[in-house]
Parts: C-alpha cells; structure tokens; sequence
C-alpha cells in the first residue's frame, strides 16, 4: 500500500504520522488496513500528503509519480492567459508534451466533446480573426487526441456554466432552441 511505503520512506510510524496530521492512531491502522474499504475524507488525505510530502494523485493511485507536492505542482500546472478564442494552438503543443500523463483540464467554454458544428460556429460567429471552419477543423483534433489510448484527460467545469448553456443564458442567449437540443442530445466522443 503506498500509504505505508510513504511512511517508512518519512521514518514515520502509526503514532508519529497520526499525532503530526492530528488524526486518531486507531483510524489512520484502519486506513492501513487491507481490509479497509472506505475511503478517507480530502482534508485527511491532503493532511496525509502534506505531512508526507508526497503527491495526494499518487497517494490515491492515480499517479506513478510520488513526487513531492510542490515539485509537481512546479512541473505540471500551468496557468496561461485566454488567447481571445476558444481555440488555441498552445494547449494543443501542450497537449502533445503530455502524453501518458493525467491532463486535468478547465476549458473556458463548453469542452469539445458537448459541442456540436452548430455550437462552434455560433461561438465564432464575431471573431474575424479565426473562422469556425478552423475551429471546427481544430474540435476535431483534440477529439482524436482525446480518443487516444495513452491520454487519460479529465475536463472539469463549473456546473453553471453547463446550467447556463441548458438554459440559453450569456453567450448561448442566441443559440437556437434546435442547436441548443442537439447538442444536449449529442454525444460527440462516440
């Protein structure tokens, strides 16, 4: 179990790891425990991340990397300023660079794989520097890339943003009651 591998790699026993993240002795032997199928609750396990310096993605299983915290979040976050369009050619170099990694991505609009051709030209409708045969062309890249067997992507979102599209709110004011069924309709991963 890593948890264990962790805490001989800090030189922490039960009682010292427990005391030094303010959890029960007896609680953190459960989570220890094979037989333990519940699993911890967040704060517990950034509680635990932190105290060992290990990534809380590795520390679930869901990375390979145990890395610590700070470093990963060095090496693998990155924040970058919006180019103006739902496109862009950056997070698709990105993209490439992070192949066989878990991507964790926030679109600033609906993620492509709810969009319709009718959704993309209506998001391009104004923009005179990019058409919507571009984006639509460039959608369907980043499906391809999605559909690869070595890309493990995960899109998170604000549900309202998803509410505000259902219900023709901002941007999606204009967009027709069909286009707007179709793409709840649509499943373009398929």
């Amino acid at each position: 179990m890593r948890l264990g591998k962790a805490m001989e790699a800090a030189g922490l026993n039960r009682s010292s790891l427990a005391r030094r993240i303010g959890m029960d002795r007896l609680t953190l032997s459960q989570l220890l425990s094979a037989d333990h199928d519940r699993l911890p609750r967040m704060e517990t396990v950034a509680a635990i991340g932190a105290a060992l310096q290990v990534s809380l993605d590795w520390l679930m299983g869901l990375s390979g990397e145990a890395k610590l915290g700070a470093d990963i979040l060095h090496e693998s976050m990155q924040v970058t300023p919006s180019p103006g369009s739902p496109v862009d050619a950056g997070l698709a170099r990105w993209r490439a660079e992070a192949t066989g990694y878990k991507i964790r991505y926030v679109p600033t609009t609906l993620p492509d794989l709810v969009k319709t051709d009718q959704v993309i030209e209506h998001e391009y409708r104004y923009f005179s520097t990019r058409s919507a045969d571009r984006a639509i062309a460039e959608s369907q890249g980043k499906l391809a890339y999605s559909r690869l067997p070595e890309t493990d992507m995960e899109v998170c979102m604000p549900v309202q943003d998803i509410a505000g599209f259902a219900g023709g709110e901002g941007l999606w004011r204009e967009l027709s009651a069909r286009a707007h069924r179709a793409a709840q309709a649509y499943d373009r991963a398929g």
